[in-house]
């Protein structure tokens, strides 16, 4: 079993599986079956229905391998096209939605390698645009490529992003194919390469996030994050933001300020399959109306460096500044001591799947208030955070591969990152940097929540 989570580097965000342990296979009883979205949670939600050209299918399931599945992991299916084709195409399953990056990054393996030769590199300098992204605990490296994605609707005949930038991790370009050596031994002296489906967890990852583009103006001017330019060979590059990896939805005509997901309560808190709903656009149509959502929250803009896309977090006595919500980490993370602590599981072996995680003697519920300043100046709003005993969920459903009320503990005590388990039973809304919304008195960045 794996969860995965968000690590940030500079300004880059993406998201990473952490291997625990092979927990469990095959598939939860029926009972457990949260399928398909009823009409109920969609309406009540959101107001979009499945089918709808701005709405994508969202479903949970053990991931693209199964002999490693990951748990509350959102995935959708797009279909790329080479720009302006419509036969040079192919659909992709198993697309990690994350709310806590930008862009569209998808496994060179994943693409028939055919299309992956119609879609054209991105120049920069006297080459193709590179790009490194460090992690934890590894990198991805690839090219970054030119392509039309299709998604929403029927049949992905919703909405277009014409001539997206994405980063093809493990492009088999003769320029781009082998990460050079700064981007090995940054971050940390880390060499751990995540440059397949395994390593990785999904066939790509579509960053639906709050920054238009995935480095911005920090990568105009200056080298060493993350960009390189690749000829004969690669050198860091400052980059323009028409050649960085790009925010999908921002180049939608309409519905191009931002996204919900919204997702069902688990009953049971666990379960094999769900699904849910990306709605694209906020207030844009009948549809996407933010009327529904009972709170909103501005968060940093990108030149507060790397705070950018959080706000801060007052919760069981810890002040937690860097606090944002991420549909690309599976867990809630925030200290287990506090002025109610929380107990840390404490299993036989470091490699368990609960090692780390938080197992309370019984269900937890407890109040976040959340600023949009880190002075705490203002008016705040609030959301609930339940918390489960991880070791006892997971007993009681070792091969589910969604659990509501899992938590981990964050030593740091620096954040607060409302992940995947927070996503269950909510509408949650992604605000674009500089854009507005029928409903919101606030521009972006920023997120809006049910409570």
């Amino acid at each position: 079993m794996n969860f995965l989570k968000i690590y940030r580097y500079f300004t880059i965000t993406a998201a990473l599986t952490f291997l625990l342990s092979a927990c469990g296979g095959g598939g939860a009883s029926s009972s457990a079956l949260v399928s398909p979205v009823s009409a109920s949670l969609v309406q009540s939600q959101t107001g979009a229905m499945p089918g709808d050209s701005n709405v994508v299918a969202i479903y949970m399931d053990a991931g693209p391998v199964t002999t490693n599945h990951v748990i509350n992991a959102m995935f959708v299916d797009i279909q790329i096209c080479a720009p302006g084709s419509t036969t040079q195409c192919a659909v992709i399953d198993h697309v990690l939605v994350d709310t806590g990056s930008t862009g569209l990054r998808l496994m060179s393996s994943a693409i028939p390698a055919s299309l992956v030769s119609a879609l054209p590199q991105v120049p920069l300098g006297s080459g193709v645009a590179g790009e490194c992204l460090h992690f934890v605990q590894g990198f991805t490296w690839g090219g970054v490529r030119q392509l039309d994605l299709h998604w929403g609707g029927s049949n992905y005949t919703g909405e277009v992003a014409r001539t997206l930038n994405t980063q093809i991790i493990a492009d088999t370009d003769t320029r781009v194919v082998n990460a050079p050596s700064s981007c090995v031994v940054s971050g940390g002296g880390i060499a751990n390469a995540m440059q397949t489906v395994a390593q990785l967890g999904a066939k790509g990852i579509i960053g639906i996030g709050v920054f238009k583009y995935d480095c911005g103006t920090a990568c105009v001017s200056t080298t060493g994050n993350g960009y390189y330019a690749c000829a004969s060979s690669c050198i860091s590059a400052a980059t323009p933001l028409a050649s960085q990896v790009t925010h999908p939805i921002s180049l939608l005509t309409t519905n191009n300020n931002g996204s919900t997901i919204a997702l069902p309560s688990l009953s049971k808190n666990y379960a094999d399959q769900v699904a849910g709903l990306l709605v694209l656009g906020i207030g844009t149509q009948t549809n996407n109306a933010l009327t529904q959502f009972s709170s909103v929250v501005s968060a940093l803009p990108y030149s507060a460096g790397y705070s950018a896309g959080t706000f801060t977090s007052v919760f069981n006595g810890h002040t937690l500044g860097g606090s944002y919500m991420d549909s690309g980490t599976s867990l809630n993370y925030f200290p287990a001591a506090g002025t109610l602590p929380y107990l840390v599981c404490t299993p036989a072996s470091s490699t368990s799947f609960v090692y780390g995680l938080l197992c309370p003697t019984s269900p937890v519920t407890l109040t976040a208030n959340i600023f949009n300043t880190a002075n705490l100046a203002g008016a705040s709003t609030s959301a609930t955070v339940y918390t489960v005993n991880a070791q006892t969920l997971v007993n009681s459903a070792s091969s589910a591969n969604a659990f509501a009320g899992l938590a981990g503990n964050q030593t740091a005590t620096s954040n607060m990152v409302f992940g995947g388990s927070f996503f269950f039973g909510r509408s949650i809304a992604t605000l674009i940097e500089n854009q507005s919304a029928s409903g919101m008195s606030v521009t972006g960045p920023a997120f809006a929540y049910t409570p």
